[in-house]
């Protein structure tokens, strides 16, 4: 209740005090709001659409990998091959974990040109992501049943439909959360883009970074509750996928 709720209710507080420039009494209203998204070339907005869009993209991508890793992994040891090529699978997940992000996004500086330092953004934070997800998935591939998949298959579904029909429905939830895990580490890494210099694209960490550089606090409080609040959409949505599957 301290450590975890006590932080982020002074976050709120903060965001909606908006303090005089002469030195009035502070005011409560939506002022830091305004600010961002009414004042100068308008911040906020493009802050979002942008972390949306290379957030967005970077958790696809390790979506993408983590299911294809852990699917992989899964399927070889299910066919009892347990061969160097499945252990080295299995430790490439652990590796962008023993790495720091801010070493990770130094050396894609130097692998990315100037236009595609985007593309470079992405890349970093799907390698940070990926292995959350792949390990998450790995673990629901390893719950499963596999009477289940016995059953369809004595009922004349053939493999690949039996996993369509049966143990990718299952997993299905599990998917959905792992990239909405994926989607809030990536909204959240400001290591990333401030290493790689990106000026055309401000995320939303990067437009807090900025606000509390030049002393604007109550602003970057404002800021940092929208990226709270997209992250919680993010995750409202997950369970939205679940109860669909």
């Amino acid at each position: 209740m301290i450590f975890f709720l006590g932080p982020l209710a002074a976050i709120v507080v903060e965001a909606f005090r908006v303090p005089s420039s002469f030195g009035g009494a502070t005011v409560f209203g939506l002022g830091n709001f305004s600010r961002l998204l009414r004042g100068f070339q308008a911040p906020l907005p493009q802050a979002m659409l942008a972390t949306i869009k290379l957030s967005g993209s970077a958790a696809l991508l390790a979506t993408f990998f983590g299911a294809a890793a852990s699917a992989s992994i899964y399927f070889l040891r299910k066919s009892g091959q347990n061969s160097a090529f499945t252990r080295a699978i299995e430790m490439s997940q652990w590796l962008p974990l023993a790495v720091s992000p801010a070493i990770l996004a130094y050396g894609w500086l130097f692998l990315s040109s100037n236009h595609m330092e985007s593309y470079a953004l992405v890349a970093a934070q799907a390698a940070i992501a990926w292995p959350f997800v792949s390990r998450s998935l790995h673990a629901a591939l390893q719950a499963l049943n596999p009477n289940a998949r016995e059953a369809a298959r004595t009922l004349g579904a053939s493999p690949l439909r039996s996993f369509v029909s049966v143990e990718l429905k299952t997993i299905a939830p599990s998917i959905a959360a792992a990239a909405a895990f994926a989607f809030s580490i990536t909204a959240g890494d400001a290591n990333v883009p401030l290493m790689l210099g990106i000026s055309d694209h401000e995320t939303l960490p990067l437009l807090l970074y900025r606000l509390t550089a030049a002393y604007r606090f109550n602003e970057a409080c404002a800021a940092g509750l929208a990226l709270g609040l997209m992250t919680g959409i993010v995750f409202f949505l997950k369970e939205k996928v679940i109860d669909v599957a």
